[in-house]
């Protein structure tokens, strides 16, 4: 109880949760660096393979560096308690600094997004592997723009996949092309036919008429002197290879009446904006419409086809994607050996299936909340998951089945999420419980001093059960400050092996499940409990909870790091979400018609 005392003394930040205690010993909680996940698989190609990366954990003693340098969490706008004071600039008349949309930073398409705005512009066309640079993450999510800035190597990466693109669409042709590959009877009339709204798609606005102009007279040139090929794949290469294809900018000048320091983005901006957040590719031609004929210029507007795009079947992939990045399952999706390396072949893919299909059900069939996420016993599942989770293999007419509520509630309890939460050969309470802690309530932790060996004493009896190995840790002071907090709520889920499966002993010993939530880390959810069932309805009651999935969507929809500035967009989103439910639907369309989405500060 000493060491939990000395814990709690500083939890006002990230690196404060284990301050005091490496201070007693003349240590400290250094600071975290940019990105908190290892590059993806550098091989990417169009259909099949995501662009995903491993997962890779920390060691036994040790955590992944987060992002707490670049970070700073949201904190609620102080107020005059009277009501009377005026806390706008005199200046400008704008609403106060903490009020305002943060700086908006250019960021460059995720390789899934690339992928996906190609599958959309270039349906039914084959394109071979592309070697694409990795992306990384902040906090599990890979579109921040603070995680992946250009460099020369990048931008030649992706010029040379352009070209790739661009000459392998040409020879195949598709529904996508207005004629017959080798352009038809009148290959003029066929280019003049297509690009135009080819390139407007893809560079997701309108284009001038000097620029329409342009685009029709440089095919025209490159037609009469090397035919159709040629002149195609050459328009088709500038487009795919300019910058304003291969990212999200923001230069919209159209500032907000009253506030000129606050700049409301065009229709096509905020088409952009909407598409990749709630599909994670381009906006398709409704969707650039609407935006041309200025039906996302209002808030009701923005709101019509948000509700579109929601019912849309896109919304169900792309929102996968987004709760893999949340709940970090970026292993369920990688090409090549699975992690952890020892997991039997052929499962990492029915695991995968299992999220996507299970994210899909709450969504679409199910009560559509974050609570549903957290303790539905629905699964889909196949003979290999049928046999971790101890029922009988389902009908080859039906995947779908109800498990046992007190041992399968929710995403947390399934084998996609438990088998990459290990260390070797065992499964791990420290990385069960850490993840929690950052993906539901936004406790990051810093990563361990530099001169700390990670990992178990050697000298441990063999039948010591994973709790009596993990606690070792949590007797050395220097350790537990930052381990405690993790290892409570990851014991909970001792019930679980390394791939998921049900034990109620280890090593002839009975499991024990008791653990405890801080009430620093959540007070509405605060106490001890037992059992993974007991843990997740806990998490999914708790405003705790709801608040910081809000700040993990809204971070994920803008694409970029949130800081005092979103408080008060934070503030108006996390109440309505908890006080209607935690409809999750609810959230995506406040997020999308908040102020903070549809609008950017002036640089």
């Amino acid at each position: 109880m000493k060491i939990r005392a000395m814990i709690m003394q500083e939890r006002a930040s990230d690196i404060g949760r284990c301050a005091i205690v490496l201070a007693t010993l003349g240590l400290a909680c250094g600071p975290g660096t940019p990105s908190d996940e290892a590059g993806d698989t550098n091989v990417i190609t169009l259909a099949g393979t995501s662009d995903a990366d491993t997962d890779p954990m920390p060691t036994t003693g040790a955590s992944t560096p987060t992002s707490t340098s670049t970070s700073t969490e949201a904190t609620t706008a102080s107020t005059d308690p009277t009501g009377t004071s005026d806390t706008s600039d005199p200046t400008t008349g704008d609403p106060p600094a903490a009020c305002k949309p943060a700086p908006t930073l250019p960021r460059r398409l995720t390789n899934r997004q690339y992928l996906n705005t190609l599958e959309d512009l270039l349906p039914e066309t084959a394109l071979p592997p592309l070697v694409l640079p990795p992306n990384r993450r902040i906090e599990g999510f890979e579109n921040l723009a603070d995680a992946n800035p250009d460099d020369a190597q990048v931008l030649a990466a992706f010029a040379a996949a352009a070209k790739t693109v661009s000459q392998t669409a040409t020879k195949q042709g598709g529904p996508w092309l207005p004629c017959a590959p080798g352009g038809g009877a009148d290959p003029k009339a066929c280019g003049h036919a297509f690009l135009p709204g080819f390139t407007a798609l893809a560079l997701r606005r309108a284009l001038a008429p000097d620029e329409q102009a342009q685009l029709l007279a440089d095919f025209d040139t490159r037609l009469a002197q090397d035919g159709f090929d040629a002149a195609l794949q050459s328009a088709l290469n500038t487009t795919l290879a300019s910058d304003e294809f291969l990212h999200l900018r923001e230069t919209a000048d159209n500032p907000v009446e009253g506030q000129p320091s606050m700049i409301q983005l065009s229709g096509f901006e905020l088409a952009a904006r909407m598409s990749y957040f709630l599909w994670d590719t381009m906006p398709d031609q409704d969707l650039h419409d609407a935006a041309a004929a200025g039906k996302l210029d209002t808030v009701e507007g923005v709101a019509e086809q948000a509700g579109f795009m929601l019912s849309h079947g896109k919304t169900v992939p792309g929102l996968t994607r987004f709760v893999r990045q949340w709940l970090y399952l970026h292993a369920l999706e990688q090409d090549g050996d699975p992690f952890p390396a020892d997991l039997p072949p052929g499962l990492l893919q029915p695991m995968a299936n299992e999220v996507s299909r299970f994210v899909g059900h709450v969504l679409q069939d199910g009560d559509g909340t974050l609570a549903a996420l957290l303790t539905s016993p629905v699964a889909f599942i196949d003979d290999q998951l049928a046999a971790i989770y101890g029922v009988p293999p389902p009908p080859p007419e039906s995947i779908k089945v109800e498990l046992d509520p007190a041992r399968r509630p929710g995403l947390l309890t399934r084998a996609g999420w438990l088998a990459l939460r290990g260390v070797g050969d065992s499964h791990s309470p420290f990385q069960r419980g850490w993840r929690i802690n950052d993906s539901l309530l936004c406790q990051q932790l810093p990563p361990p001093p530099p001169d700390i060996e990670p990992g178990l004493p050697g000298d441990l009896p063999p039948d010591a059960t994973t709790r009596e190995r993990y606690d070792t840790i949590l007797a050395e002071p220097v350790c537990a400050g930052c381990h405690t907090p993790a290892h409570l709520v990851g014991y909970g889920l001792e019930n679980y092996d390394l791939l998921g499966q049900w034990q109620d002993q280890e090593h002839g010993k009975p499991v024990d499940v008791s653990g405890e939530i801080f009430a620093e880390l959540a007070p509405d959810a605060a106490g001890p409990f037992s059992g993974g069932a007991e843990l997740m309805q806990r998490l999914a009651a708790s405003r705790s909870v709801h608040d910081c999935v809000t700040r993990k969507t809204y971070m994920y929809a803008l694409g970029r790091m949130l800081g005092e500035p979103d408080a008060c967009a934070l503030e108006a989103l996390q109440g309505p979400f908890f006080a209607g439910g935690g409809h999750i639907e609810d959230m995506l369309t406040a997020i999308v018609v908040s102020d903070g989405f549809r609008h950017r500060l002036a640089p």
